[in-house]
């Protein structure tokens, strides 16, 4: 595998797990709004997400993330009992998330210094 293919699968991967971020901190945002539904992103198979870019065109096609998401292999989908009020938000259960999410991060980026350095390595002749 070379660098291009290395680094790009550890972009999607990276920015599958920025856009959980962001939906797991929309879940704790709204604990308490009555009959807000907790949702999440979730890999179909071990491809990697190619998230939504911001539109800087008004000729350019605005893409959701649902419909990125689908084409890549992962799904949103709703999780959590509901309460009285409707809502499915488990503060506790989204903390883990948000955890395990932050690990997953920083493994990835770890892979990414890991190669840069190994290219490094192989490019200098193992006189880094």
């Amino acid at each position: 595998m070379n660098i291009n293919n290395t680094l790009d699968n550890l972009n999607k991967d990276l920015r599958f797990y920025n856009a959980r971020t962001k939906i797991i901190a929309q879940n704790l945002a709204n604990t308490d709004t009555p009959n807000y539904k907790a949702m999440d992103i979730v890999k179909n198979d071990e491809k990697s997400a190619t998230l939504p870019l911001n539109t800087t065109h008004p000729g350019h096609f605005s893409i959701t993330l649902n419909t990125m998401l689908h084409s890549q292999g992962y799904r949103e989908e709703q999780r959590g009992m509901e309460n009285l009020d409707g809502n499915t938000v488990n503060a506790d259960e989204e903390r883990m998330h948000f955890t395990e999410n932050a690990m997953m991060t920083r493994l990835k980026l770890l892979q990414i210094e890991r190669a840069v350095d190994s290219y490094k390595s192989a490019i200098s002749g193992g006189n880094n």
